[in-house]
């Protein structure tokens, strides 16, 4: 398929007891992640890019996100 864009890449974080699992889609985008202890908080975002066969590959990184307490 060539370079995939929009909707054929979807972005998701793992801790959806704090915000939606589902964050957007697209190459790049701006997102908020939240965060409910001062001692941080890992998110594991997933981006799944699928082509126009239904072929996807999942790719994952986990940030760790402090709260100003």
């Amino acid at each position: 398929d060539g370079a995939l864009s929009g909707a054929a890449l979807e972005w998701r974080t793992d801790r959806t007891a704090l915000q939606a699992g589902y964050l957007g889609s697209g190459a790049s985008l701006p997102v908020r992640l939240y965060g409910d202890q001062c001692g941080g908080v890992t998110h594991t975002l997933s981006l799944t890019a699928t082509d126009s066969h239904g072929n996807a590959r999942v790719d994952r990184v986990r940030l760790l996100i402090y709260t100003v307490c």
